[in-house]
């Protein structure tokens, strides 16, 4: 049976512990350094987690030697750690900087050395900027200076039908209903298939290739194999042709396959669809989402 460990930090040692767990009393910031490195080695972390690690408890460790003449890690309190937390904040350290510090706080003192120093303190979230997004006229200089029918056929499925660039790489001919003007989107998992309808302008595109090409055909063709297989279009190809587009129509905006996405979902809501129907057309996990585009 394990003996509970002291909430008192007066009372910790590093010992290893029964559990793996370790306690920081009698020991100077070197050695225990090595001690949360030999238990983080043992859990697998990386060289690159490491240099995190080893950053953050640096800095905290000048912290309190500064401004509170703590020397030993044993002799940290809650008070001392969330105003660690406080000193970074006036130095406007990104969100992701805090958050680190947060979770090796956590990490380190909490789960291995069984104390209490980040219970109260919320870790931060980045902020989720909204969506920017093409103009009518600028989507629709973008499409006049593809002359290319599978060029035209790849912005369609971005910004008309909201496709990710995998997917309008992965989609062929035969997810297409041309009765219907929709196409089956089929999630590999079969969790998050879904039907997205293609816009009553572009069914033209749509069904005027559908009809001189394969049902196995992908819809946005790339090479074709020495057999004449044609092959899917790959990501890195689809982005090369968007940025290309954007650079003959003279667009100003960094424009990509996620901005046309943003864009088709931005459209639908000013066409009056739901918030609902936009998510699921899109294949949102969380309607926070689709709830950007509402902004």
């Amino acid at each position: 049976m394990n003996t509970p460990f002291p909430h008192d930090p007066a009372k910790l040692r590093i010992d290893p512990c029964r559990d793996g767990s370790f306690c920081a009393q009698g020991l100077d910031w070197s050695a225990f350094w090595q001690q949360t490195r030999q238990r983080l080695l043992q859990d697998g972390y990386r060289s690159g987690t490491l240099r995190l690690y080893r950053q953050v408890l640096r800095d905290l460790r000048t912290f309190l030697r500064d401004e509170h003449g703590i020397a030993a890690p044993g002799s940290v309190r809650r008070e001392s750690a969330e105003g660690f937390l406080v000193a970074l904040s006036r130095k406007n350290v990104s969100w992701s900087w805090m958050a680190s510090a947060i979770g090796v706080m956590r990490n380190v003192f909490d789960r291995l050395g069984h104390l209490d120093l980040s219970s109260r303190m919320v870790t931060p979230r980045r902020n989720w900027p909204l969506p920017e997004t093409l103009s009518e006229a600028e989507l629709r200089r973008l499409l006049d200076v593809l002359p290319n029918p599978r060029n035209r056929l790849l912005v369609a499925l971005l910004a008309g039908c909201g496709l990710r660039v995998s997917e309008a790489c992965r989609i062929r001919w035969a997810d297409f209903d041309r009765i219907a003007g929709s196409l089956r989107l089929d999630d590999p998992e079969g969790l998050r298939s879904r039907d997205v309808s293609v816009p009553a302008g572009l069914l033209p595109l749509f069904r005027g290739l559908a009809v001189v090409s394969r049902q196995s055909d992908p819809m946005v063709c790339g090479r074709r194999m020495v057999t004449g297989t044609p092959q899917p279009l790959s990501v890195r190809q689809a982005e090369r042709v968007v940025q290309a587009a954007a650079l003959r129509a003279g667009l100003l905006k960094r424009v990509s396959p996620m901005r046309l996405r943003h864009t088709c979902g931005v459209r639908r809501l000013m066409a009056g669809d739901t918030i609902r129907a936009v998510q699921v057309s899109l294949g949102h996990r969380s309607i926070h989402t689709t709830l950007r585009y509402q902004a």
